[in-house]
């Protein structure tokens, strides 16, 4: 039962978080765990934004130090969301 989470929202004039699913393993059998979890977000406007994720256990309290991943998402000039 672990997941990415957000940290932080982004700077939400650049990126919107839009999502998550979990993908089974194929094969898998019902009692075995996800193996693969989709974040989605859609650009709003030209720039960069910060995402923080932390790995953890929904419905507990956060560790004092979790599991993170943090990156920075350009979005090219070109690109403009969908309205």
């Amino acid at each position: 039962g672990y997941r990415w989470e957000l940290r932080t929202l982004p700077h939400q004039a650049v990126l919107l978080p839009d999502g998550a699913r979990l993908i089974a393993r194929q094969g898998a059998g019902p009692r075995e765990e996800v193996r693969t979890q989709q974040l989605r977000f859609v650009a709003q406007a030209p720039g960069r934004a910060l995402v923080v994720l932390e790995y953890v256990q929904p419905g507990q309290p956060v560790p004092s130090d979790p599991a993170s991943f943090t990156f920075i998402a350009e979005v090219p000039p070109k690109c403009r969301a969908r309205r």
